[in-house]
């Protein structure tokens, strides 16, 4: 049986190689999703979605962004076997396209699901987004995703802490397809929240233990869960390690 210690040892392990790899341009986040079958799937329902975005605007700390943004992501494989990616964002302020290319390699992650034998779940991972110095001329996509996203942050003395992210999304093989499938079907309705903490003095003042312990209250405030719910950890692997066994954790609600 797990227990809360067990949850945050686990989270505070992506807190710390987060805050080892911060140099490498790392990343830590929480995303919203199902997890079946051994596997973790990011996006929740339109329901949910809609649910979220409303508290989030209600929410009197966070800041919104003013409307929806829209960028086009391609995936591909550079001839060195890497799985890369070029964002196309467009730049309404100075009328122009912005071309950024990355590798983003996952280090480390762990999963949480409910403990009533739903499948909503959130992972928490520490990814790395190396910027792709030599991108190939040309390249055949393996994926072509179109998102439109909406942020909202918390800014604490000036500098963004959290920030939390949702996303309507559309994917297909190729720009034409996911073209289409954007004026024709329903996109995937996708929810993050990211420590960007652009200053670092969030880190600074807190203990890994401590970072944990909000990330595990942010899952589950935004699963819907009480603020103290212990879910079941179904995974948690580090780069180059198996996954560990998955063990049921000891929930509790309040009432």
């Amino acid at each position: 049986m797990e227990s809360c210690e067990d949850s945050i040892a686990q989270v505070a392990a992506c807190v710390r190689r987060f805050r080892a790899d911060f140099k490498e341009h790392t990343e830590l986040e929480l995303r919203l999703g199902t997890y079946t079958d051994g596997q973790f799937c990011p996006g929740v329902s339109k329901d949910v979605f809609n649910d979220l975005e409303r508290d989030l605007q209600d929410a009197a700390v966070l800041t919104a962004d003013p409307g929806w943004m829209e960028h086009t992501d391609f995936h591909y494989t550079t001839a060195r076997n890497e799985t890369a990616r070029t964002r196309v964002e467009y730049d309404t302020e100075n009328i122009e396209l912005n071309t950024t290319h990355t590798i983003k390699t996952t280090r480390q992650n762990v999963i949480f699901r409910r403990t009533d034998g739903g499948d909503e779940a959130f992972r928490i991972a520490v990814a790395t987004e190396t910027p792709l110095e030599d991108p190939p001329g040309s390249c055949m996509p393996t994926h072509v995703r179109i998102k439109q996203r909406k942020r909202f942050v918390d800014v604490r003395n000036g500098s963004v802490v959290w920030s939390y992210e949702l996303s309507k999304t559309w994917s297909a093989c190729s720009r034409n397809a996911v073209e289409h499938k954007q004026h024709t079907t329903e996109p995937a309705y996708e929810v993050e929240c990211e420590l960007s903490d652009c200053g670092r003095a969030y880190v600074a003042r807190h203990s890994d233990e401590q970072i944990a312990r909000s990330l595990l209250m942010k899952g589950n405030l935004l699963l819907g869960e009480d603020p103290d719910t212990v879910l079941e950890m179904c995974d948690a692997s580090e780069a180059g390690r198996p996954p560990a066994k998955r063990a049921r954790a000891r929930g509790r609600r309040q009432t």
